[in-house]
């Protein structure tokens, strides 16, 4: 796998950490698959990808079954997916599992199971006032201060 890497800046110090993405069909199952451009939020505390119905009726989406999806309050049954993600720089997480929620202001939450599949850096500059989220892809190993 070629390496790829992104830095993103957010000009303002801010706890929400929204970026916009590309989301595909799976490749691997649909020769010609298309794909389209949504808001997306990181969220280090989900396991996994959430999308909404407007991804699945984007791309016209088919569920291949269903799974639990553990929230702050409940646990819900929700149909799951196989999508593939496009970060910026053309990083692609092909083939991840992704469930169907609500997601206000957001199309897609990217959870850990697509901020592990590389480095994931989030650090501030307090003389810049800015929020500077950083990834690459295939890992290279551990980033320490």
């Amino acid at each position: 796998m070629q390496p790829k890497s992104f830095t993103h800046r957010y000009p303002h110090l801010t706890r929400i950490l929204p970026i916009k993405i590309e989301v595909g069909q799976p490749r691997l199952l649909i020769s010609n698959a298309t794909t389209a451009r949504f808001l997306a939020i990181w969220d280090t505390g989900a396991y996994n990808t959430m999308i909404t119905n407007k991804v699945v009726r984007t791309l016209k989406l088919e569920a291949y079954g269903s799974a639990s999806v553990h929230t702050a309050s409940s646990t819900i049954l929700s149909k799951l997916y196989l999508i593939d993600v496009i970060l910026p720089e053309d990083i692609e997480i092909p083939g991840v599992r992704a469930t169907v929620g609500n997601l206000p202001g957001f199309d897609v939450l990217l959870g850990m199971d697509v901020i592990t599949s590389g480095d994931f850096a989030i650090s501030n500059s307090l003389e810049t006032k800015e929020v500077i989220v950083s990834y690459r892809i295939p890992p290279r190993g551990e980033i320490s201060f």
